[in-house]
């Protein structure tokens, strides 16, 4: 155990050197220590460089963080993953951070030359980013070797896909649902209105007038977009499409956010199976990649278990 303790503390200092070569100006904070990953020290150079490398280019995987504290685990995510990466050799070549820095200038719609024209582009990333080419192009190799690590890992999984998974999966994306959603904070209110309008789609047109900010439309999209981003309960969403365009669903749901709702379906339309033999194959990818992901998931949760994260930088 001391040996592989040793050996970890080694390739982690290895690590945090190679990260730092382009922020020669933090030498003396990248000798104090911010947390320890595997046991291994974290230098504040290197952390301040991860949480630089956020800010910049924002989050490349998951959701954007809501707070402080979210951002914090963002970074420390991102360190864990980075030394993962360098753990298993995982290397980044020239051409690819020189496609990168391609791509993100092309984005930002710069016509020069920025490998002949290195004048024009450390004058653009000083005004734009206020760091210079080095560091720039370190950050992406880090960001680079980040995502292929993700891409490895994630080719490893197999996972079983049952004829009914894609199905079901076919059947989510397929059928498409225009709602109305009453929505109210307490479940008191909403059953209030509820008892108020009794299915009378008249009534629920005045009360959506008189009262507009109770009104939710969130377009005519996928069963699976509605219980993804509106939490829309899954049972609830089949019996809707049962129901006529224009009628009340008769039963308050809760949704996002723990909100409680009224649900009012405008149009639908509803998946035809012979359209599931076409796209058979194209939905048997996807149930298969989103259980790729989801394993991906799974091996982080873990990896960041065994890592034992210790962080010392104070808020």
């Amino acid at each position: 155990m001391k040996l592989l303790a040793v050996l970890m503390t080694s390739l982690f200092l290895f690590f945090n050197k190679a990260l730092l070569s382009a922020e020669t100006e933090q030498d003396k904070k990248a000798e104090e220590v911010a947390g320890k990953i595997f046991g291994a020290p974290v230098s504040m150079g290197n952390y301040y460089f991860a949480k630089r490398a956020l800010m910049v280019f924002g989050v490349k995987w998951g959701s954007e963080p809501a707070n402080e504290e979210e951002l914090e685990a963002k970074v420390w995510d991102n360190l864990l993953l980075s030394f993962e990466a360098f753990r298993r050799g995982i290397e980044v070549s020239v051409p690819e951070v020189e496609e990168e820095i391609s791509k993100t200038l092309k984005s930002e719609k710069l016509d020069f030359n920025w490998k002949e024209n290195k004048v024009a582009f450390d004058e653009w990333l000083k005004v734009k980013m206020n760091e210079n080419s080095e560091l720039f192009t370190n950050q992406l190799r880090y960001l680079i070797q980040i995502k292929k690590l993700r891409e490895q890992v994630v080719a490893g999984f197999s996972p079983i896909v049952t004829e009914e998974e894609t199905h079901q999966e076919f059947l989510n994306e397929y059928n498409t649902l225009e709602l109305e959603l009453a929505q109210f904070d307490s479940l008191k209110d909403a059953q209030d209105f509820f008892k108020k309008i009794k299915n009378n789609t008249k009534l629920w047109e005045k009360e959506m007038k008189k009262n507009p900010k109770i009104s939710r439309r969130p377009g005519f999209v996928a069963l699976e977009f509605l219980m993804d981003m509106w939490k829309v309960p899954k049972d609830a969403l089949y019996e809707i499409l049962k129901i006529n365009e224009g009628a009340i669903y008769p039963e308050i749901v809760t949704i996002y956010s723990n909100k409680s709702a009224a649900i009012r379906l405008i149009k639908k339309k509803v998946a035809q199976e012979e359209e599931f033999v076409k796209l058979k194959q194209s939905y048997f990818d996807q149930v298969t990649l989103k259980k790729k992901y989801e394993s991906l998931d799974n091996w982080f949760k873990n990896l960041r278990k065994e890592a034992d994260i210790e962080v010392f930088v104070k808020k």
